[in-house]
């Protein structure tokens, strides 16, 4: 490429000689400001330097991004790749007025620069219907969030690399650069190279606290407008790195400050009056008590009796951390319920997470087999004889602190497992049951772990040190976590739009209280999300909650990036929402869960992709230039993000690439086995299905109606 006489500079270079086009090809300034606006096309140059790297890397041209001065290379081999490039380079655009608008483009601002934001960001910089001026304010002076500002050493991803990852920015399949399980620095890492990739960087203001958001006042002192919604915008304020108020009016926000934001302390733990009778344990105590967010390294737990309260990821990590360090003296584990653990790496090259299927139990379900959750019944059969066959029907190895019912679509499966060893040699030693699978799994040797089970701490004696359980059990102990976890808080909303959050909850409830699962109900004293989706209130499309879900056995940025593409569809009236039965819960919702916003990882994102008609649908995977791959890794595969850009708005040519590569290769590195059992299953729920569409024919036969066999629920 030569560049054309109305740039400076060289922004094209000469094509690799071997491999040049047969004449040479001008850029104008229209083509060269399209290329420069499409970011897909730059990911597709990339990614098809990826693909074809075995013949051989050239450089397929350095361009200069006009405007920004952004250099940046693309990496292209072969011949084939090089005519692929050229003709897209070269093609007509698909909207000729889509960059060619007088019409000033909306003012965003996202709320922090974790996971959620950066891809928040993404998606917002790329449209061009309407287009957005984007701001995002970061509290700290990284990218990153809690990724970044809440970890402990060697802290690792519990999802896999494979279904963490954006959908057309993958992370090296290569598990000697990448792990299936990256470590949270290397994760950092990925984040920040997507945010250069991308551009968006520049759009970013550290050191800035969000102050308010409220709505912003109309000429007439009327804050909503005569559609009944937000269309007004909002006021924003944040204080910057130079500790300087701004005030600025906003068309769109998008909250995306993480769900691990707010540490969780019971007030029990809060200092309290001095006076003996009404003191809380944490004014009794004269050890140490810290939340878990303050845990860095292990040296904290030398000499000391450490107790730990709460059962998730990070009480499970820092439980193994503190009985490792040999000069701690003990370690305890306080659980009130108890929990389902699952490590998230069944085996060498299998993560968890890759073993979940979408056919017959997100897609193509009979309403009546769905109603009834049919198939996650038949899924738990399976899953109980699987972990019975590790030595507990109730965990996989899990013989402490165990919880139930252990069911399909109950539980957020706790993946970190390695202290349960250690946890099940007291429980093992009493039986010559348990002997022998102590035997099976060598825990003889393990220093054990004490469990307070299905209580909680009442009260510290006099000494200061001694800890008093309800069950009346008592441990001594100089150091106290409090693993408890995070509340959902968001300080800078004004006290009217949470009043309007807490009151579409409150109606929620009402209706789904008859329903399974403790329906609807804040178990601990956080703000209340809005009810679509999660993402934004009835009245609130422009004001976008990104990244507040947690998944039964997903990961939370793949669902950010759906849930930012189901944001920007709603603010434009393109969403197809389905009308529920009154007293009807999203079908998503984990039935016995203790966060109101825990979800069914694949359901949700089926749900959230049929809105927007981004589902993939059987005709179109067949479509594909590798129909059997296609199909097969949507089929048999789990719910990964890519799959959800094969069509709709987002329909992405890189990702059409990453199912038919990287993620079938995904599902056959699964094991034969492994893929036969899976098979199985969706023989079965096939049957299952297929029985129910049989029904339904002759019950409409006899009551003269028609069938509505596969339909939306």
């Amino acid at each position: 490429f030569y560049p054309d006489s109305n740039f400076d500079g060289n922004i094209f270079q000469t094509w690799a000689p071997t491999h040049a086009p047969k004449k040479e090809t001008i850029i104008t300034r229209s083509d060269f400001e399209r290329v420069v606006h499409s970011t897909e096309t730059r990911s597709y140059i990339t990614e098809i330097g990826r693909e074809q790297g075995n013949d051989g890397i050239y450089y397929a041209g350095s361009y200069c991004v006009y405007g920004m001065g952004l250099l940046e290379q693309a990496l292209v081999s072969g011949k084939e790749a090089s005519d692929r490039v050229l003709n897209d380079l070269l093609a007509p655009p698909k909207d000729d007025t889509s960059l060619e608008t007088d019409v000033a483009p909306l003012k965003a601002i996202i709320i922090g620069a974790g996971p959620s934001g950066l891809v928040a960001a993404k998606y917002l910089l790329e449209s061009t219907n309407p287009t957005y001026d984007v701001t995002i304010v970061e509290s700290s002076d990284s990218i990153g969030g809690s990724f970044m500002n809440k970890v402990y050493d060697n802290c690792r991803l519990v999802s896999s690399k494979y279904l963490t990852a954006f959908s057309d920015d993958r992370m090296s399949e290569d598990t000697e650069i990448c792990p299936d399980h990256p470590s949270t620095t290397q994760y950092v890492d990925y984040l920040k190279s997507y945010a250069e990739r991308f551009g968006l960087r520049q759009h970013i203001q550290f050191g800035s606290t969000v102050v308010s958001v409220k709505d912003a006042e109309s000429t007439n002192d009327v804050t909503v407008n005569k559609l009944g919604d937000d269309s007004n915008g909002y006021e924003v304020q944040y204080n910057n790195h130079k500790n300087q108020i701004i005030t600025g009016e906003y068309d769109v926000v998008a909250v995306c400050s993480g769900l691990h934001n707010t540490e969780y302390v019971p007030k029990s733990f809060l200092p309290s009056s001095s006076d003996k009778k009404n003191a809380s344990i944490a004014t009794k105590f004269k050890g140490q008590i810290i939340h878990s967010s303050q845990y860095k390294n292990p040296s904290i737990f030398a000499e000391k009796r450490v107790l730990i309260l709460g059962c998730g990821e990070t009480a499970m990590d820092i439980a193994h951390r503190a009985v490792s360090n040999p000069r701690c003296e003990s370690v305890a584990l306080s659980v009130r319920r108890g929990f389902l653990s699952i490590p998230h790496n069944l085996a060498k090259d299998r993560p968890l997470d890759v073993f979940i299927t979408n056919l017959f139990e997100h897609a193509y379900e009979h309403p009546w087999v769905h109603a009834y959750r049919l198939r996650w019944v038949l899924s738990t059969v399976f899953i109980r004889l699987f972990l019975f066959l590790t030595g507990s029907s109730l965990g996989f190895n899990q013989w402490a602190v165990q919880t139930g019912p252990v069911k399909r679509g109950y539980h957020i499966i706790n993946k970190s497992h390695a202290a349960m060893g250690h946890l099940n040699v007291p429980v093992k030693r009493k039986s010559l049951w348990g002997r022998f699978w102590m035997w099976a799994y060598r825990e003889g040797d393990l220093r054990p772990i004490e469990s307070f089970h299905r209580t909680e701490v009442t009260d510290v004696e006099d000494d200061g040190v001694t800890v008093r359980f309800g069950d009346g059990r008592k441990y001594e102990a100089d150091l106290i976590v409090l693993a408890t976890g995070y509340k959902q808080s968001f300080p800078f909303l004004d006290d009217k739009i949470r009043k309007e959050f807490r009151e579409e909850s409150a109606r929620a409830r009402d209706e789904h209280n008859s329903c399974e699962g403790d329906m609807g109900k804040y178990n601990i004293e956080e703000e209340h999300l809005p009810n679509e989706h999660f993402i934004v209130g009835k009245t609130r499309p422009h004001l976008g909650f990104i990244g507040f879900v947690r998944p039964n056995v997903g990961a939370i940025p793949p669902m950010s990036e759906l849930q930012v593409m189901w944001w920007l569809e709603k603010m434009r009236g393109n969403v197809k929402t389905l009308d529920s039965k009154p007293g009807t819960p999203p079908s998503y919702m984990v039935l016995g869960r203790k966060y109101s916003y825990g979800v069914d990882y694949g359901n949700y994102m089926h749900r959230v992709a049929e809105d927007i008609d981004a589902a993939p649908t059987l005709s179109t995977l067949a479509k594909s230039s590798r129909p059997l791959r296609a199909l097969y890794t949507y089929c048999i595969g789990q719910s990964m993000i890519s799959l959800f850009r094969l069509q709709g708005p987002y329909e992405s040519k890189i990702c059409w690439r990453v199912v038919t590569g990287e993620l079938w290769r995904v599902c056959t590195k699964r094991g034969f086995a492994e893929n036969c059992g899976l098979l199985y299953m969706t023989w079965l729920s096939f049957l299952m299905n297929a029985i129910a569409c049989v029904l339904e024919c002759l019950w409409c036969i006899l009551t003269l109606k028609r069938p509505k066999l596969f339909v939306r629920y």
